[in-house]
């Protein structure tokens, strides 16, 4: 506490004037304020107090000469490998994310392996306010230097391709672990405090994820992971004002995200889907798994009971199913 209290009278400076803090938007935030005056993001005062990330300044509308040669159609992914974004080679494709294709590729600049996430293009008519946005949240993830979050490393343009360069964690997640069954509850109760506490410390930046699921948390080791995929969040800030920007995966949505957009509850509610799954090896509600369409998926997240096993398993602590049932509730 005093050395954190030093760090942030030494960032002061011996004027006693408020700490700044660019918010990504490039608006400067001091620590008396709780809300960006230009684009209306709002932080917590422990986020503003505890401000020390350095930022970097991204001009979206700057690209580069393009190497990229990108095709369409079947096969448009591989187009990427062995080209170049920027100052990053790209080598192989790992997979598909949220928000479009992800390769490994070497950082030539540091030396070091990244993830690249090519990112799906917009619509036209919308894209120059769809980029900006994207990166802003981009830059947002970034500011959250959290352990359990995955790191953004930079976001540029290549011609017409958008790409994010992030953290290379590994190729497994918590969906590929799933495969074998349900977990260990020391491995659930372990894994389901990191990904808690990376929402935790996104939130006071003002991050809703947005797509919480097995698949978008990736292990690291056999005890350690690290969540990813921001590509459905949305800022707090906006969520009052942008009723058409609710998006997820059908089994992991919150009952309120038939309504309209989300905030940090419904990422709760997600976390308490997954948790479920991990445990029994299933989702809480069995007839969700009958490939049923989205409107009677979104049904049981209103109206299903949780089915939770009868008689309980006596390997896991009875506390669990009070945890799983109010994070579950269908109340916000």
């Amino acid at each position: 506490m005093n050395e954190n209290r030093s760090q942030q009278e030494s960032l002061a400076g011996t004027s006693g004037e408020a700490i700044g803090y660019r918010c990504v938007c490039g608006e400067l935030v001091t620590t008396n304020e709780s809300q960006c005056e230009s684009c209306g993001r709002h932080y917590d005062s422990d986020v503003l107090n505890a401000a020390n990330a350095a930022t970097t300044e991204f001009d979206p509308d700057l690209a580069v000469q393009s190497t990229v040669r990108p095709g369409s159609g079947e096969g448009v992914e591989d187009e990427f490998v062995d080209q170049r974004l920027g100052h990053f080679r790209v080598l192989e494709s790992i997979g598909h994310g949220g928000m479009g294709a992800v390769y490994r590729a070497l950082d030539e600049s540091l030396e070091r392996y990244v993830a690249i996430n090519v990112l799906r293009a917009s619509p036209s008519g919308s894209r120059d306010s769809h980029l900006q946005k994207l990166f802003q949240e981009a830059r947002a993830q970034a500011r959250v230097n959290h352990t359990k979050v995955a790191h953004i490393y930079y976001v540029g343009r290549e011609g017409d391709t958008p790409y994010l360069a992030m953290e290379l964690v590994g190729s497994e997640t918590l969906a590929d672990r799933l495969r074998g069954g349900p977990m260990p509850f020391s491995d659930v109760a372990r894994y389901g405090f990191q990904i808690a506490a990376a929402l935790d410390a996104a939130s006071g930046f003002g991050i809703v994820h947005g797509d919480i699921k097995p698949a978008n948390v990736l292990m690291v080791d056999d005890r350690t992971v690290k969540l990813s995929d921001f590509g459905l969040a949305l800022r707090v800030s906006d969520i009052d004002a942008d009723a058409s920007a609710t998006a997820g995966t059908p089994n992991y949505m919150p009952p309120e995200a038939s309504e309209g957009p989300i905030d940090h509850r419904g990422d709760m509610y997600s976390l308490g889907v997954a948790l479920f799954e991990m445990t029994f090896g299933r989702l809480p509600y069995e007839s969700s798994r009958s490939g049923s369409d989205v409107q009677h998926v979104m049904s049981l997240h209103s109206d299903a009971s949780v089915e939770f096993p009868e008689p309980w398993p006596e390997d896991i602590p009875e506390g669990w199913r009070e945890i799983l049932t109010r994070l579950l509730a269908k109340d916000p």
